[in-house]
């Protein structure tokens, strides 16, 4: 903004140092009779040009303070975006599925990878807790990968978890499909790069 208020000034300078020197020119080069008609044409001419000019840069400095509003806005809209997910995590439907999550990490070092799927293909409510945890962070890698949160502050305060989480239901993801292991793997790079 202050470097086109400064333009501004030296346009306005220069166009008047311009018009009087082209005025003063056309008024000594032209026939005697139409010496004053002939500079006042110019000099509209150019009062005209000058106007145009200004325009321009009047334009050029409202986008640009438009520009730097959006940018403004896109960084708070960002920050609102990881907070609100870092406050889903707290959610008590995905607090209650955590929980029973954890439940199972502390089982999980007895039981085999088939032990473990069968376990959480048997009871509903723990199925349904963990297919509620990994939507939670497809939720995350698709946030992150459009550029919607601050891929740092996530990282910062769920990186960890969200890693231990992914190779703790490994099995279990790839026995939902393909895509959803694959979903966990890219999260998870995510999260470790």
């Amino acid at each position: 903004m202050k470097l086109l208020k400064i333009t501004k000034k030296k346009i306005s300078v220069f166009w008047l140092i311009l018009s009087i020197a082209i005025g003063f020119a056309t008024y000594h080069n032209a026939l005697a009779d139409k010496a004053v008609f002939d500079t006042v044409n110019i000099l509209l001419l150019l009062l005209g040009g000058y106007g145009v000019i200004l325009t321009i840069v009047n334009h050029t400095e409202s986008i640009i303070e438009n520009n730097n509003e959006m940018i403004k806005k896109l960084k708070y809209s960002k920050i609102e975006n990881t907070y609100n997910l870092l406050r889903d995590w707290d959610d008590e439907h995905l607090f209650k599925a955590r929980k029973l999550t954890r439940d199972i990490r502390d089982k999980k070092s007895n039981m085999s990878e088939k032990k473990l799927i069968k376990t959480i293909e048997k009871d509903d409510e723990l199925r349904q807790s963990v297919i509620l945890v990994l939507n939670f962070i497809d939720q995350i890698r698709f946030s992150i990968n459009s550029d919607r949160v601050d891929k740092q502050l996530i990282k910062e305060h769920l990186g960890d978890i969200i890693v231990d989480i992914i190779i703790r239901f490994e099995s279990f993801s790839k026995s939902i499909s393909n895509q959803a292991w694959q979903d966990m793997e890219d999260t998870k790079k995510l999260l470790n790069g």
